[in-house]
């Protein structure tokens, strides 16, 4: 657990510094070709599938992968960061990018567990029903909201989970 905190801190202090305006691209998807390791193709606003573009993806995936296993997390407070330092992709697109996986990772867990015997009770139907209403309702509001807005409220609420995990870990 303290462990999990302490680079939860380490992640949101890289997510609440603020780019230096000569140092690159700003978080609109516009970087110059090749200061980033993905880039976007502008005219299919998809990644240009590069040897180094292929290779950085499938390294994040796969230390992501090691993470949540031995940490016994999702990767998603990972794969923001990561994606903002290694790609040109807007943060709306990161965020999604994070959600979609971590939908998937649940939905494994979810049939495993139907798989097992596990059956949902009311209160669980009900924290389900709220969840995809509070993803939908997120999804309206985030095109509402400044991209830094989003960075620094995801790295906000990293700070605030670490904080609480250190205070329950006795430290």
């Amino acid at each position: 657990m303290i462990l999990f905190s302490l680079l939860m801190v380490m992640v949101a202090w890289r997510m609440l510094r603020r780019e230096r305006q000569d140092e690159g691209p700003n978080d609109h998807g516009h970087a110059n070709w090749g200061q980033k390791n993905c880039m976007l193709d502008q005219q299919t606003g998809r990644f240009s599938w590069t040897a180094k573009c292929t290779a950085t993806l499938a390294a994040l995936g796969a230390v992501t992968g090691v993470v949540s296993g031995l940490l016994g997390v999702g990767g998603g407070f990972l794969i923001v960061p990561a994606f903002k330092q290694l790609t040109d992709v807007q943060m709306r697109g990161i965020i999604a990018t994070s959600l979609m996986v971590i939908s998937l990772i649940s939905a494994i867990g979810v049939i495993g567990a139907f798989h097992a015997g596990v059956r949902i009770d009311r209160l669980g139907v009900a924290f389900i029903l709220a969840s995809i209403v509070g993803m939908v309702m997120g999804r309206k509001l985030c095109a509402l909201v400044p991209a830094r807005t989003l960075q620094v409220g995801f790295a906000s609420v990293c700070v605030v989970v670490a904080a609480y995990m250190l205070f329950k870990a006795g430290l």
